[in-house]
Formats: C-alpha cells, sequence, structure tokens
C-alpha cells in the first residue's frame, strides 16, 4: 500500500498542480519578444539620429562657410535630410506604437479590450493624418514666400517631416500588432485548455490518493478489529467471541 501511495504522490507532481500557467507563460514568451523589437526600434532611430545631426551639421558649416549662396542649391541637401528625418522617425512611429500595445498587453486583458485599444489608436491615427494632409498641403502652398522670407523653411520642411514619418510609422506597426494580437489570443486559447486539462489530471490525482488513504484506513480498522483480545464461549456446537 506505501508503494502505491508513493506512485499515486509521483502522479500527482507529474500532473504539475503548482506549476506555473502555460497561459502565463505564453504572454511572457510575446512580451519578450515585444520588448526585444522594441529595443531594436530605439537601436535604429538612435543610430539615425545620430547620422542626421550630423548631416545638419555639415550643412550649417557650408552655409557659414559661403559654399552654399543661393536656396536652390539647397534644394539636393535639405531634401536628402528630410528623407533621413521621415524615415527615422517612421521608425520612432513604430516604436511609440509598439510601446503603447506593450503596456496594454501587460495589463489583465481580453479580446474584447484588445479590440478597442485598436479602435481608439486608429481613430487617432486618422485624425493624426487628416491633420498632417492639411498641413503638408499650407506648407507647400507657402513654400515660395517662405523661403523668400528666412531661412527658418528649412527647420518647418524638417519638423514636417518628422510628422509624416511618425504618421507613417504607426500606420505601418498597427496592422502588424493586429495580427500578432490575433496570433497570442489563439496560442493563449490553447495554453488555457492545456491548464485546464492538467489541472483536471491534477484533481483526479488527489482523488485517488483520497480513495487510497480512505481504504489504507479502512484496512488498519480492520487489522485492529481482528488483533484486539477477545472474550469467546463455547455453547453446544458453537463458539461465540466479542
Amino acid at each position: 500500500m506505501i508503494r502505491s501511495l508513493a506512485l499515486l504522490l509521483s502522479m500527482a507532481v507529474a500532473c504539475g498542480g503548482a506549476a506555473a500557467s502555460r497561459a502565463d507563460d505564453t504572454k511572457d514568451q510575446y512580451l519578450e519578444v515585444w520588448n526585444a523589437r522594441f529595443a531594436t526600434y530605439e537601436q535604429q532611430f538612435t543610430a539615425a539620429d545620430a547620422d542626421i545631426r550630423k548631416d545638419v551639421q555639415n550643412l550649417a558649416a557650408a552655409i557659414d562657410a559661403g559654399r552654399i549662396k543661393a536656396w536652390p542649391e539647397l534644394v539636393q541637401p535639405v531634401t536628402a535630410i528630410t528623407a533621413k528625418v521621415r524615415e527615422a522617425f517612421a521608425t520612432a512611429g513604430r516604436g511609440d506604437t509598439l510601446k503603447q500595445f506593450i503596456v496594454h498587453m501587460q495589463t489583465d486583458t481580453t479580446p474584447g479590450l484588445t479590440e478597442v485599444w485598436f479602435q481608439n489608436q486608429s481613430g487617432d491615427w486618422q485624425q493624426r493624418a487628416q491633420h498632417l494632409d492639411r498641413i503638408t498641403k499650407d506648407f507647400l502652398n507657402a513654400l515660395d514666400r517662405k523661403i523668400a522670407e528666412s531661412p527658418q523653411w528649412m527647420a518647418e520642411a524638417e519638423d514636417l517631416a518628422r510628422e509624416q514619418g511618425f504618421v507613417q510609422g504607426i500606420s505601418q506597426e498597427l496592422p502588424s500588432l493586429y495580427q500578432q494580437a490575433i496570433a497570442y489570443y489563439g496560442d493563449v486559447r490553447q495554453a488555457e485548455a492545456a491548464d485546464r486539462e492538467r489541472q483536471q489530471r491534477f484533481a483526479e490525482a488527489l482523488a485517488q490518493i483520497g480513495r487510497a488513504f480512505d481504504n489504507l484506513n479502512y484496512q488498519q480498522q480492520l487489522q485492529n478489529s481482528l488483533n484486539r483480545p477477545r472474550t469467546c464461549s463455547v455453547w453446544q456446537n458453537m463458539i461465540t467471541c466479542r
């Protein structure tokens, strides 16, 4: 009986009643991947920002040295810088969107709440994109006047490129994250089903242990009853013990 109980106990341990939830493990694995990608976006943006700063410094030095004297000579270098700014801030937009998504997923969220999160993010993006479209048109319509007035147009072009890149990055990251969220909740459902099956096996193992102990107790009671001192009497052909 002791060996049988030991076997049942080992079965209960194997069922993992106290083990970590597979659903929690799944969440941790996804969060690890998302955090790693966010770190990559940060590294890419930092490198791009340093490269842009160098280009801006070189352009400023060329203007101060008189190597660039008329605004047409600025078209190529400014266009190149704004293109880099736009690309860098597309990365920043992706990183910012991903960071907000990670914060959301770290909460005790549900598929319904995550769907609402995506709807809100999409609505915010649409408003921002519409505003960007208006200010881009206004900037281009007034560009000749701005160039004639002051070199401030270059800073405005850079600011506009930042916003254009950021909005572009959001539009790139949101659809990708939506597909990942679908995959995540699918994996979580499978993990939760595995958790329920494991808990059921654990409960069954505990029930078997309980029945084994009950049986052991019955056997001990029977043995005690048979071994206790008895007083017997003989009457005719019958023996009576009590």
